[in-house]
């Protein structure tokens, strides 16, 4: 799909930008706060070839027994709009809230 609508450097470009900048300070994680900041930074020159950007995420409880932890999930869709004109993301982090947990 990047090839074929020519945004091959764009995404490049952005890897590196979520490389350099989109983790936290702490545990290294990505930030889904500077996850977000970035797309939007990107998605003008995505949308304008017909490829939509969404940050989506979702975090999960893992129990042990008395006790337990979080484990978070991020990653980046790329939406061909001329294949999947209706598509929206079901953990789209712009919508939903970093707390909407699935157990």
């Amino acid at each position: 799909m990047l090839e074929k609508y020519d945004l091959i450097a764009e995404y490049n470009q952005m890897v590196d930008r979520v490389i350099e900048s989109g983790r936290g300070s702490f545990f290294k994680n990505w930030d889904i706060e500077k996850l977000k900041d970035l797309s939007d930074e990107y998605k003008p020159m995505f949308s304008a070839k017909g490829i939509d950007i969404f940050v989506s995420h979702k975090q999960e409880w893992v129990g042990h027994g008395q006790g337990g932890h979080y484990e978070y999930f991020r990653w980046i869709e790329f939406v061909d709009r001329n294949e999947q004109p209706n598509y929206f993301p079901q953990r789209n982090a712009d919508t939903k809230d970093e707390k909407c947990t699935i157990m």
